[in-house]
């Protein structure tokens, strides 16, 4: 699995995007996933190689004959850290298709702001 669609498959970076409002502000964040904001950014972590994670570079390179999977089952001792670098792939943007959206939803706020003042708007 790979490109944008894996980071939509299981919806939780979707579902961990929250956002609050209040008279001049606006603001849309993630919250609750320690991944999100690499995953938005991109950046370089450094993972502690377990068991677990040596059976899984095993398991990867019988699946699929890759060396690269061997060469990091050979490679890393468990304790050991490894850097990862994690390209940005931003799932929170804006688009040039969603400006037509935008103005139309200002547009209606503001329109709603002023008729709950109940002031005409020319």
């Amino acid at each position: 699995m790979g490109g944008p669609s894996a980071l939509f498959a299981g919806g939780d970076l979707v579902r961990s995007i929250t956002s609050a409002s209040g008279d001049s502000w606006a603001e849309v964040s993630t919250s609750g996933l320690p991944y999100a904001r690499i995953h938005q950014e991109g950046g370089e972590t450094h993972p502690t190689i377990t068991q677990k994670s040596k059976g899984f570079f095993w398991w990867k390179f019988k699946e699929t004959g890759l060396p690269m999977w061997k060469a990091l089952a050979l490679k890393y001792a468990v304790g050991e850290k490894m850097t990862v670098n994690i390209p940005a792939r931003p799932y929170m943007m804006f688009q040039d298709e969603d400006i037509e959206t935008i103005k139309s939803e200002l547009q209606d706020h503001i329109v709603n702001f002023y008729n709950s003042q109940g002031e005409q708007i020319g």
